[in-house]
């Protein structure tokens, strides 16, 4: 492990000693930001200060360290909200398209049903006009048969009566 991030584990905000707002057991890691050590140096390189231990600019650092663990803690229940939110919403879109589905299913066999009835009536209509039409041409069969039965009758009586009286 480097110097530099030897360090920044010894800047870790916010402190392991229960200082502050600790962040729930399930927020993120600790922000990658610049531990006090890494500031100092940075000063150095760039600037050609040296700043000491106590210098109250260092402060600053661990003020943005702070701010930056407040930032993502804040954006983790951000997160969780909305999480909540999208799964509330996932649900009662679900339930509503269900819903619809069902409306939509029973409605399409109340349609179905409709036709199949509406057919059965047709067909009913259908075979009554030629059960009508069929006793209509029966009842004309029934008078020449009883016609023609009458006539054989005679003719049978008639010839009984030639053969009987000469």
């Amino acid at each position: 492990m480097s110097d530099m991030a030897e360090d920044r584990a010894d800047d870790e905000w916010p402190p392991e000693d229960g200082g502050g707002d600790a962040a729930p057991e399930s927020a993120p890691a600790a922000p990658v930001a610049l531990s006090v050590e890494e500031a100092r140096k940075l000063l150095a390189e760039r600037h050609g200060t040296v700043v000491g231990d106590d210098d109250p600019l260092l402060m600053l650092v661990t003020l943005h360290q702070g701010f930056l663990a407040d930032y993502e803690r804040l954006l983790a229940r951000h997160s969780a909200a909305l999480e909540s939110l999208l799964g509330q919403t996932g649900d009662t879109v679900s339930g509503s398209v269900r819903e619809s589905l069902s409306v939509l299913r029973e409605e399409a066999l109340a349609g179905a049903l409709r036709n199949i009835l509406a057919k059965v009536t047709e067909e009913a209509r259908s075979s009554e006009s030629l059960f009508e039409r069929f006793g209509a041409s029966s009842r004309s069969l029934i008078q020449v048969l009883t016609v023609l039965t009458a006539m054989s009758w005679l003719a049978a009586a008639a010839s009984v009566a030639v053969l009987v009286f000469g």
